[in-house]
């Protein structure tokens, strides 16, 4: 099972990804620095 956590952790980090807006660079560079 330890197999098993390290992918299902994996792809919860993968669903939180997409979920970025899509914001001017002078935005952008602000919020993925938060």
């Amino acid at each position: 099972p330890s197999d098993e956590q390290r992918r299902r952790r994996q792809q919860q980090q993968q669903q939180q990804q997409p979920q970025q807006p899509q914001v001017p660079s002078s935005e952008g560079g602000q919020l993925r620095h938060n």
